[in-house]
């Protein structure tokens, strides 16, 4: 019978993918380092928004919190893009593809996002006051 055992020369494998290796190692520290700061701004970059929001007597709590969670998934996506850059994948696709799908949701949900907006602007505008008779 054969022996099928074969010795691994780790010294011919590290030399082989060892480089490699250590580039990889290195794009995942640095995108890993990249998430880390991106989703921290994110969260800060929303609870200033909410603050400041709040602190403006002309606009709805609500709508300060709508505002902060647009803010904060805006800059998780640009985050997400950039991590993506950092493993070297080129970024224009995923912007054709999300701009795509942006304009695919938007016609889609036209009539939602118009009575959205409406809402929106009436919490902005305050046209109507408490028992106000519509």
């Amino acid at each position: 019978m054969e022996n099928l055992t074969q010795t691994v020369d780790v010294v011919d494998l590290w030399s082989a993918y060892g480089p490699m290796a250590i580039g990889f190692a290195a794009r995942a520290a640095g995108a890993l380092i990249v998430l880390i700061i991106g989703l921290r701004l994110a969260g800060w970059l929303s609870r200033l928004v909410r603050r400041l929001s709040n602190q403006h007597s002309g606009i709805d709590p609500t709508l300060g919190y709508f505002f902060g969670s647009l803010v904060r998934w805006s800059v998780i996506a640009a985050v997400a893009i950039a991590v993506l850059q950092v493993f070297g994948i080129p970024a224009t696709s995923f912007v054709a593809v999300l701009g795509a799908l942006t304009l695919a949701i938007g016609l889609s949900l036209q009539g939602a996002l118009g009575n959205i907006a409406s809402g929106v602007m009436i919490m902005i505008f305050r046209p109507y006051k408490l028992a106000d008779y519509i």
